[in-house]
């Protein structure tokens, strides 16, 4: 009588994926710290979301056609460079700003077109920008 004996493939590929995931498991235990001590993201802004932080305000408001303007943000996070976009019905209009050391930051522009304006203030972040304060207001 002669005994055939089958392969044992399952007990060496589940053997393989154990260790697998014991090489897994000691590899992000080893990085768990290192994450926590950095704030996951090193304290960077994620990026490409809204995160509003901040506030915006115009000065005046309702601004009247062809008159000058000021916009300020606060709590942008101190000496931050800021991307401010002005959005009205004839244009957009950028301006790189850094905030002071209290996080605030201001600009004055000109009024060209009666409508809604919208103001964006803006942080670099990992991919790209984060909001982190946004307004809009009339000009008559």
């Amino acid at each position: 009588m002669s005994m055939h004996r089958r392969p044992v493939r399952g007990r060496r590929t589940g053997l393989a994926a154990a260790a697998l995931a014991v090489a897994a498991l000691t590899t992000l235990g080893a990085s768990a710290p290192a994450l926590a001590a950095r704030g996951g993201g090193g304290g960077k802004p994620a990026g490409g979301g809204t995160a509003t932080a901040g506030s915006c305000s115009v000065n005046p408001d309702p601004v009247t056609v062809g008159a000058d303007y000021t916009l300020t943000g606060t709590g942008l996070g101190a000496d931050t460079l800021v991307n401010v976009l002005i959005s009205d019905s004839g244009a957009t209009t950028s301006w790189n700003l850094q905030a002071d050391a209290s996080g605030n930051a201001a600009v004055t522009w000109h009024s060209y077109w009666t409508g809604t304006s919208k103001v964006t203030f803006q942080v670099g972040a990992k991919h790209g920008f984060t909001t982190v304060a946004s307004c809009s207001f009339a000009v008559n």
